[in-house]
């Protein structure tokens, strides 16, 4: 009775469902949902991400034991009631650098997650950040709604942010030498605005200057921005790796980075 139940749901094209609905659609018991749940999951038909809500995996994706992590993320947001977007190489993924694929979906979600989620193949890695609902997403249809990916300019800022959960510096400059045409430099002055601090647009000026895309007029339209927004800032030199030493290392004035390492980008 079950089988033929989420066989109707991705008919109708819905791949998840809870203990209730099932018990009220089927008007049956809840023993015998999850003495039926229990089958199903042994044969990889179904994952049950958290008590009393189950996930249908079709056919072609049970070799992985779970949807796509993209499918998946937005059905756990809204069963959980958290707010998310897909950040940092994730993020970049989706505007079309895919130079390193990641191996783990990254989300920023706005409550504590200890764990890396896993389920069958698929990795989530979950970072907290606070007030992430008053930076700018994209949505990206996917078969169950919408994944809400940030926007290219909040890419570079996350990535810059964070090098460690990123491939480092250099992996950075090719990202952001495959996102160059999809960055707006008004956009980036308005996030400018949002943020706290302005290292990050330090080492981004800094890193757009190393790079030489295929567009160099866009890179440059990106650098007169910045030139002008931190031209009204009050800077501070800082390190452009920020986990090493910085004793003697050279100094660019225009950024004020202490260059206490080299930048090779692979594109």
């Amino acid at each position: 009775m079950l089988l033929y139940y989420i066989e109707k749901l991705q008919a109708l094209g819905q791949l998840s469902f809870t203990l209730d609905q099932a018990i009220k659609d089927l008007n049956t018991t809840s023993d015998s949902v999850i003495s039926a749940a229990y089958r199903l999951k042994k044969k990889g038909k179904l994952i049950s991400p958290a008590k009393g809500f189950y996930v249908i995996i079709p056919a072609g994706e049970q070799q992985f034991g779970s949807l796509p992590a993209e499918d998946l993320v937005p059905l756990l947001a809204e069963y959980h009631g958290f707010n998310y977007y897909a950040c940092l190489l994730t993020a970049a993924m989706h505007y079309g650098a895919a130079h390193q694929r990641p191996a783990v979906f990254q989300i920023f979600i706005d409550r504590r997650q200890k764990k890396r989620l896993k389920f069958g193949k698929v990795f989530i890695e979950c970072f907290y950040k606070k007030d992430l609902n008053k930076l700018p997403t994209k949505n990206f249809q996917v078969r169950t709604g919408y994944l809400k990916v940030a926007t290219p300019e909040v890419t570079v800022m996350d990535l810059l942010n964070n090098p460690h959960k990123s491939g480092g510096l250099n992996n950075i400059g090719t990202i952001i030498s495959e996102l160059i045409e999809s960055i707006d430099p008004i956009k980036i002055l308005l996030l400018a605005k949002q943020s706290p601090h302005t290292t990050w647009l330090q080492r981004f000026g800094y890193v757009l200057e190393k790079l030489e895309p295929d567009d160099f007029s866009a890179k440059q339209r990106i650098i007169n921005a910045l030139e002008s927004y931190m031209h009204l800032e009050s800077l501070t030199y800082i390190p452009l790796a920020p986990d090493m030493p910085t004793v003697g290392c050279p100094q660019s004035a225009k950024w004020k980075i202490i260059e206490n390492t080299t930048l090779e980008s692979d594109v």
